[in-house]
């Protein structure tokens, strides 16, 4: 299943002459603009109780295209079913009538569709690899602001959204041919062309070099996510009990392994406020309690470079500081503030500070890429990093635990998501 284009996959469709992508993509598109009045005459509120309906039919276990994609994503994605199965479950969650309101009352409740007087025609959307589940948020805002929307999936990994625009059909009758979806690689020059051409405004993810490439040849509202780094900050003055502790380094865990540690969001390090020895202490024992922590979440079988990096980093750290592994999981303690040598995806990297206040010196090489922070401490604290790290990008704060689960108004990489539509 490599595309879902309304009244075209699913009208048995034919160009005459041609049934090439671009061409099936141009006929895919205009039925979308064809059904953005309709969309919009339904009003904010029916749209939202809509968009409910459908995430709460994607959380029912016995939903077919629920069951499809648990069927297609682990093979696809490179990721266990358990891991697909919260992925789905996390991201629609968020969507509900409740958020939808809070959402829509915030960015866009009285404002103006950018001097067009009504939201755009069609937005296009491109996926990336790594989380597929990411790009859903500004898919949702279209729809919401009544902007039929089309998805550029990656080439290996169509089945999502592909997924997602046929249970509209199902699922939202109400909103119309309003979703569409394919698959392709962005070395068929000729048929992202034609797809950028289609769109009004593009939300794109993926890696730096395709978007730089994405934003010379789109010269309308563009709104790119590109590659970042998240972190954990621990202040050791109100780590608590064994029991707290146990519970905090369980929820480190949580946000490490999720998606195998690939996320954005995913913590590259654990700082933590005080000596080498507090940095190994915790490690140990969040190595005592990784391996329960990765049966839940567990990994898929590593590549060979990814073998040879995950070796390579236990074995330096290890020789300065401490380090180890298990099945699907490692961790390790610097032996001093750095962040070389760079962890390995699905482990736990805990780095000694002896004052946050360096923290800000020690991430500024990385440039404006830091995207969330989980934070345990002090709220004035809190208040105080997160004034020093917003100018390197810093968009996410939350506790341990919830790294991976953003809400659905979370104005990612600073971008609110459904004020571009107005």
């Amino acid at each position: 299943m490599r595309s879902f284009l309304p009244g075209v996959d699913d009208a048995g469709w034919d160009a005459p002459g041609s049934n090439s992508l671009s061409d099936r993509l141009l006929a895919g598109a205009a039925e979308l603009r064809d059904s953005g009045p309709a969309l919009r005459a339904l009003g904010e509120r029916a749209r939202m109780r809509a968009l409910a309906g459908l995430a709460l039919a994607w959380r029912d276990p016995e939903d077919p295209f629920r069951r499809e994609a648990l069927q297609l994503l682990p093979a696809e994605c490179g990721l266990s079913s358990a891991m697909v199965e919260r992925g789905i479950d996390d991201a629609f969650s968020v969507v509900t009538e409740q958020a939808l309101r809070y959402w829509w009352s915030t960015e866009a409740q009285g404002r103006p569709y950018q001097g067009r007087g009504e939201a755009p025609e069609l937005s296009g959307h491109i996926w990336a690899s790594n989380v597929f589940v990411a790009g859903l948020p500004p898919v949702m805002a279209s729809l919401l602001v009544g902007s039929p929307a089309l998805i550029k999936a990656p080439a290996s990994m169509p089945s999502f959204a592909c997924l997602l625009a046929r249970s509209v059909r199902e699922h939202a009758p109400e909103l119309g041919r309003c979703l569409g979806a394919a698959g392709w690689s962005r070395k068929q020059v000729a048929v992202t062309t034609t797809f950028l051409d289609g769109a009004d405004l593009l939300f794109a993810f993926g890696e730096d070099r395709s978007i730089e490439e994405l934003r010379v040849q789109f010269q309308r509202p563009f709104y790119a996510f590109g590659a970042r780094y998240s972190i954990a900050v621990l202040c050791s003055t109100v780590m608590g009990d064994d029991q707290q502790l146990d519970q905090l380094l369980d929820a480190l865990a949580d946000d490490q392994l999720a998606w195998d540690g690939q996320g954005c969001l995913s913590p590259r390090w654990i700082f933590v406020e005080g000596s080498p020895e507090l940095a190994q202490m915790l490690a140990e024992r969040a190595a005592c309690r990784l391996p329960d922590r990765a049966e839940l979440l567990p990994g898929t079988l590593l590549g060979d470079d990814d073998a040879a990096h995950r070796a390579s980093w236990l074995g330096q750290v290890g020789f300065s500081g401490w380090a180890r592994e298990g099945r699907g999981w490692c961790c390790g303690a610097f032996d001093s503030s750095r962040l070389e040598p760079s962890p390995p995806p699905r482990s736990l990297c805990f780095v000694p500070l002896e004052d946050l206040d360096e923290l800000a010196l020690l991430l500024t090489p990385l440039g404006s890429r830091l995207q969330g922070m989980s934070f345990f401490g002090p709220e004035k604290r809190r208040e105080q990093l997160v004034e020093v790290l917003e100018p390197l990008g810093l968009s996410r704060v939350c506790e341990p635990g919830g790294l991976q689960r953003p809400p659905l108004h979370w104005s990612h990489d600073g971008v609110r998501i459904l004020e571009a539509f107005c």
